[in-house]
């Protein structure tokens, strides 16, 4: 599955323009996503938002104009033109409900189960990503079943996940990967 272009990709970001106006530019594989984290382009945009304290408003407009990724294939930017659903689902695990050492430990023990781990474009928390498929298009079924998971994972592991991802289009902020 990480090879099927199921991933929308926005490199100017979705915040300022929603609608059937505005279909990805591409659909992309993880791998190049992935690969697309990688480059020298991310790492600069993403010094430009470090530049800034975390989740204060310079932060958060910096970060409106990093690229964004819907996980999972849609004709345009609402919820009702998804076409296919990602069974790779993205995690965001952020300080405002960890501390620094939760997220430490934590970082080194999901790594068995997931299929990538990198941190947060703050730099104070961590991205991962576990595939499962949820087969349905419904973004409240959709939304159900990705709680759930993020229960499993909270008990397993004794971590706070931000539930955020879960909305069937919750857009996917880019960041930098050494």
């Amino acid at each position: 599955m990480k090879t099927e272009k199921l991933i929308s990709y926005y490199p100017h970001g979705i915040m300022l323009k929603k609608g059937k106006d505005n279909p990805p530019s591409a659909y992309l594989t993880f791998e190049q996503l992935i690969s697309e984290m990688k480059s020298n382009k991310i790492k600069e945009q993403i010094k430009d938002v470090r530049k800034f304290e975390y989740k204060s408003w310079g932060y958060n407009n910096a970060k409106k104009r990093l690229p964004v990724a819907l996980f999972n294939k849609f004709k345009y930017n609402l919820n009702e033109a998804i076409l296919k659903e990602n069974p790779i689902k993205p995690f965001d695990v952020d300080l405002t409900d960890n501390s620094e050492g939760e997220i430490k430990e934590f970082k080194s023990k999901i790594k068995d189960k997931a299929l990538f781990v990198m941190d947060s474009p703050s730099g104070k928390g961590l991205k991962f990503f576990i595939e499962r498929a949820f087969n349905t298009l419904d973004p409240a079924i959709y939304l159900e079943k990705y709680k759930r998971m993020c229960n499993e994972i909270e008990k397993e592991f004794n971590i706070n996940l931000d539930y955020a991802q879960g909305r069937i289009k919750q857009p996917f902020f880019l960041t930098y990967i050494n």
